[in-house]
């Protein structure tokens, strides 16, 4: 999520703590002046740090974007310059606000570090950003459907939740370590659960929108969702990534990583639920069956299966319909890392590069298949005219 989609409404949520009698009329006032001069109300170092992470995460992506065309080593230089320059704004927002998890997730994704040295730096800001959570914000539970309670649950909840996120930190990471916290909190969570609502869906998406930790939290757990796939850890893929697809308000696609992480797992029945499920969960993005991940993962699942007439017809299909997809499969080109999550596309193939990027794991572990696919005539002359429509060489 971009920090100049949530930042407004963290400056919002933040004066309505101060003034609590706003009328209607005065928020919608209020959110109109945010968004005319959102600098008027940067009053709080929180906010500070904020707004200095959003500076570095811009500069950081239009930095990529002016050095991306050139020669490797030329790139290469610059971009350790640029991730430099980033990481000393990075330092100032954390000087402001120490407990800025944005800033602390940026600089570890661009630091010079291996992939399993960052997954597990991840990892600890995950169980960080979580003790934020239960420490700023009484309603936060994420044993909640969208991750909040509702408003009559504040008072009493916290103990029960902090324990919870004590097991649910411990069953991620440790395992078997977090069953006696499990054993000791399983009572209260219940009678917590019975007493205390959900927050319906709209709230749950205000109070994410509104709660930079939050916000931190959920980019931290697609993260390691993704570095989790780039290290052919698959379950623990699919863990995470699940956990985003319940929140409410926050854009992701972590169903195209469950549909990838099924599909190296040879799980056809969960492959084809999950995209039936991100169809009733996601309408916004429209049928999963024209999604990049889902044609991908289709003709991945069904040639690992040895299904091999289904999987000639689903790589013809994935080349057909998925813009780019044909070119980006047999002549990859250098992606953008995602920091710290997915960018939002601005051309019509950039969905379809995102796939195969996260797909990279999986084509890696299936050594025959790109070669086989380029055997398709159909798919030499999607490339092909991909190539000649854009310009790509």
């Amino acid at each position: 999520m971009d920090p100049k989609a949530y930042l407004p409404r963290v400056l919002e949520a933040e004066y309505l703590a101060a003034h609590r009698n706003l009328t209607p009329a005065a928020r919608e006032l209020l959110r109109a002046e945010i968004a005319q001069h959102p600098h008027r109300y940067v009053l709080t170092d929180r906010a500070r740090a904020l707004v200095r992470y959003a500076g570095a995460h811009r500069q950081l992506l239009a930095g990529l974007d002016r050095i991306i065309d050139l020669p490797d080593e030329e790139f290469n230089d610059r971009r350790l310059r640029l991730f430099a320059q980033v990481g000393a704004e990075l330092a100032t927002a954390l000087k402001i606000d120490p407990g800025c998890l944005e800033a602390k997730l940026l600089r570890l994704l661009i630091a010079e570090t291996d992939a399993d040295t960052c997954l597990h730096d991840a990892l600890l800001l995950e169980q960080e950003a979580l003790e934020a959570l239960h420490g700023r914000y009484p309603r936060f539970d994420e044993r909640a459907p969208h991750f909040w309670r509702a408003e009559q649950g504040e008072k009493g909840e916290q103990g029960a939740d902090a324990g919870a996120a004590a097991d649910e930190k411990g069953t991620a990471t440790t395992g078997a370590a977090a069953a006696g916290a499990h054993a000791a909190a399983g009572a209260n969570a219940a009678q917590a659960d019975a007493a205390v609502p959900a927050a319906t869906p709209e709230e749950a998406a205000w109070l994410t929108a509104t709660a930079p930790e939050m916000i931190a939290w959920l980019h931290t757990l697609e993260s390691i969702s993704q570095l989790a796939m780039s290290t052919a850890r698959y379950r623990a893929a699919i863990h995470y990534a699940e956990t985003v697809m319940r929140a409410a308000g926050y854009p992701h696609r972590s169903e195209g990583t469950l549909l990838l992480a099924y599909a190296r797992l040879e799980d056809e029945d969960a492959f084809f639920s999950t995209a039936r499920e991100a169809n009733q969960l996601l309408p916004e993005h429209g049928p999963q069956e024209d999604s990049p991940w889902f044609l991908l993962g289709r003709a991945l699942l069904f040639y690992k299966l040895g299904k091999d007439r289904a999987a000639r017809r689903a790589i013809k299909d994935f080349a057909a319909r998925a813009e780019g997809g044909a070119f980006f499969l047999t002549a990859p080109v250098y992606h953008v890392p995602y920091l710290p999550v997915r960018p939002e596309p601005r051309e019509p193939w950039e969905l379809t590069h995102q796939a195969i990027y996260e797909a990279d794991s999986v084509i890696v572990d299936t050594p025959d298949f790109v070669q086989w696919a380029e055997g398709f005539e159909e798919v030499r002359t999607a490339a092909d005219r991909f190539a000649d429509t854009y310009g790509f060489e």
